[in-house]
């Protein structure tokens, strides 16, 4: 016993050693602190390639003939939405209101709010008087499956890749993908810029990024590979898509950066070889501001008395009609 006395002594005399975290992931984490709110407008312009054109007119048809139609809206082949976006802290809110000729001669309006607050989302489609309550962010949120995954990831974009915390990423942590190893493969110049290159990889995903030295370790460009996808038709034994994102900053002073513009490509690989599959830019309009005062009721959805509200529970939902539950 006393020999276990002393040697519990003589630990506490050993200074614990810290292990500092490695100067990106310091970096990364401090735009958590750095940027604490925004709002304005942003554009986001998708282009189908004739690939990606031919697989979603298979998955709409076979979406038919489920009688799932009304989840799906033809969009014009070059597409382009405004949405206007405000953020601050957990809470985010995103807005689209448009009116087009779709197919031509035919008007076409979508008027949706919604927001996410504490990982619960509630939107509201004015154009088709339908709300809804998501559990978590997900692709069910979506005003526009085309679109609004770009805009949620300027919640901040800089910290998420396909919805996973690029932090976690580096420390080979992921919740969609499990435990993954990491790489650090060294610099590199790219577009003038110096960058410390990343690879994270699993038997599901290889993720390869760039961060940039010159805008305080910020993504450049990240490279997804992602196995056994099964969206779409065809796909039901999983196949491959590689995503490719491109990023531009734009500073705010004092070292603040923030997106000014992010470029996605998606390719199928099919055979081994990479199909493209779509296009999607979203640019930050020069109205965006950062770091000021956004009031709270801004963050909330009204429904009024009586309106359908599909509250949505994984894949599946129930409707209910509000204040009439």
């Amino acid at each position: 016993m006393m020999c276990y006395y002393l040697f519990s002594l003589m630990l506490g005399m050993i200074p614990l050693i810290r292990v500092e975290e490695p100067e990106y992931l310091q970096a990364l984490r401090s735009y958590s602190s750095l940027i604490t709110s925004g709002a304005g407008h942003i554009t986001v312009y998708s282009v189908w390639d004739e690939f990606g054109l031919q697989k979603m007119a298979e998955a709409q048809w076979l979406a038919i003939q489920a009688g799932a139609e009304e989840r799906y809206i033809v969009h014009p082949v070059d597409a382009h939405l405004q949405f206007f976006v405000a953020f601050k802290g957990d809470k985010f809110r995103w807005e689209i209101v448009d009116t087009t000729q779709n197919p031509p001669g035919k008007l076409y309006i979508i008027d949706q709010r919604g927001v996410i607050v504490n990982g619960k989302s509630k939107a509201v489609q004015y154009d088709r008087r339908l709300g809804e309550i998501i559990q978590g962010i997900g692709y069910l949120n979506d005003p526009d499956p085309c679109h609004f995954a770009m805009v949620s990831d300027l919640y901040p974009s800089f910290l998420k890749v396909k919805g996973e915390s690029l932090i976690d990423l580096l420390q080979g942590r992921s919740e969609k993908w499990g435990q993954l190893s990491v790489q650090e493969l060294g610099s590199m110049m790219l577009n003038g810029l110096s960058c410390a290159r990343f690879r994270l990889s699993n038997d599901h995903v290889v993720i390869d990024v760039w961060l940039s030295k010159e805008h305080g370790y910020l993504p450049k460009r990240i490279e997804v590979v992602e196995k056994e996808v099964t969206w779409g038709p065809g796909r039901d034994k999983g196949g491959t898509d590689k995503t490719v994102y491109l990023y531009t900053y734009k500073l705010y002073g004092d070292n603040i950066w923030f997106v000014d513009r992010i470029d996605e490509r998606l390719f199928w690989i099919v055979n081994g070889r990479e199909e493209p599959f779509s296009h999607r830019t979203t640019k930050i309009e020069d109205d965006f501001r950062i770091n000021i005062d956004i009031p709270d009721d801004i963050f909330q959805i009204e429904f009024y008395k009586g309106q359908e509200v599909r509250v949505w529970q994984g894949r599946t939902y129930k409707v209910i009609r509000w204040g009439q539950e």
